[in-house]
């Protein structure tokens, strides 16, 4: 009976402990659990806090309007005092108006961009023209930061080149010698004669004549003469650019002119502009047809001719570049093709008498052609009328004239 009652007490007793550790196990339990939910509650509130709070913004990023207006206003004070800002300058034609080369190649207006120098504080600032491809205009690097990295007394805005440079000069007149000498530069460049004593303007003739056997569509637009950079000495560093066509795509050739104490020189500046070169230099001068008529090769004054055609034909024969360029072009042919040269003959326009027509006959595989140009016998000024004689202008002169119109009959 005793037993019995110690196994019952011995049973309640291990109940109780079985009651007693569920119920501890479900308090700890309970507790996890509570903390995990905490946990997780706190972890979503710090993603919430986290996905609400605003990405940090690059205060210097998007600012290409900021950088073009303090270009803008940039201000520049004249001799007599008056004050201009770069804009107003700009707008008032200061570079359209007073440089030869926009008028040579027809370009009045330009574009104002602003580029970010990769992520620094720096922009680029240009005022750009386009002529069949050919970017250029004034450039300055602009310092947006005050706190940045600037020359002294810059005010936030370098000009980079020679226009930028223009516009901010206070006497710009002191500096049209150095812009607007495009003819002679480019005279410099194509009188510039290679050992075999052929020109570069024959040479470049010559280049085309064999990449018409390689293009179906190819057309020459011709040289524009770009300032780049004024030197300290005060000369001038230009860019000479030579572009054509080749079917919907525009080349070019590079070339850099510089002046040092007075006299120009050169170097190629890209690979089209080093295969002219190298054409020029393997080039014979025997290569290069002499078309000069006979009886006038002696070096004459074309004033000193009292007949108004022969005086015509004279200011043409003057130019020794067009001869030896047109000399180049029919003795490249000549290599593939039967040609005969014939003779030149000139006579009055008919339209105009204070023109003549000069041409240059000969047959090519056996139909008759000629070398055709209208020549003002007063002035010596050129028309070109048939395609080697436009292209044979546009390797050696800015702007090829177009023929005037006939004066009208009273």
């Amino acid at each position: 009976m005793r037993q019995r009652t110690q196994l019952k007490l011995a049973a309640g007793l291990l109940a109780v402990v079985i009651l007693l550790l569920g119920v501890l196990l479900t308090i700890v339990l309970t507790k996890q659990q509570k903390s995990r939910d905490a946990l997780l509650a706190s972890l979503q509130t710090q993603a919430s806090s986290g996905a609400a709070q605003a990405v940090p913004v690059d205060p210097w990023a998007g600012r290409e309007a900021d950088a073009v207006a303090l270009v803008h206003a940039r201000s520049v004070t004249s001799p007599d005092a008056s004050a201009q800002t770069i804009l107003a300058r700009v707008n008032a034609g200061l570079m359209s108006q007073n440089l030869q080369f926009f008028q040579e190649l027809g370009i009045s207006s330009g574009v104002w961009t602003g580029r970010r120098i990769q992520n620094t504080t720096v922009y680029e600032v240009r005022h750009l023209f386009t002529y069949h491809g050919l970017n250029f205009g004034p450039r300055w690097l602009v310092q947006l930061d005050p706190e940045g990295l600037q020359p002294d007394g810059s005010g936030g805005a370098l000009a980079t080149n020679a226009l930028a440079k223009l516009l901010e000069s206070a006497d710009p007149s002191t500096l049209w010698r150095y812009f607007n000498r495009s003819e002679e530069v480019l005279t410099a460049l194509t009188e510039h004669r290679f050992d075999s004593g052929v020109r570069l303007a024959a040479s470049l003739l010559i280049y085309f004549q064999g990449r018409l056997g390689e293009q179906s569509e190819l057309d020459v637009i011709g040289w524009a003469i770009v300032p780049e950079e004024i030197d300290p000495q005060g000369e001038m560093v230009y860019r000479a650019v030579f572009q054509w066509n080749e079917g919907d795509r525009v080349e070019d050739a590079v070339w850099q002119v510089s002046y040092q104490g007075g006299q120009p020189t050169f170097r190629p500046r890209d690979r089209r502009a080093d295969e002219i070169m190298a054409l020029g230099a393997q080039t014979q001068a025997t290569d290069v047809l002499d078309i000069r008529p006979m009886s006038m090769r002696e070096d004459v004054n074309p004033l000193t001719e009292r007949d108004d055609c022969r005086r015509a034909l004279r200011y043409l024969l003057a130019d020794t570049r067009i001869v030896e360029a047109v000399g180049a072009v029919l003795a490249h042919r000549a290599r593939t093709t039967s040609l005969e040269y014939l003779n030149w003959h000139v006579d009055v326009n008919a339209e105009d008498p204070s023109r003549c027509t000069v041409e240059y006959n000969y047959k090519q595989a056996g139909e008759e052609r000629a070398v055709v140009w209208q020549v003002a016998h007063g002035t010596g000024e050129r028309y070109p009328i048939d395609e080697i004689a436009v292209v044979a202008e546009r390797s050696v002169r800015i702007q090829a004239s177009a023929p005037p119109s006939a004066p009208a009959t009273p």
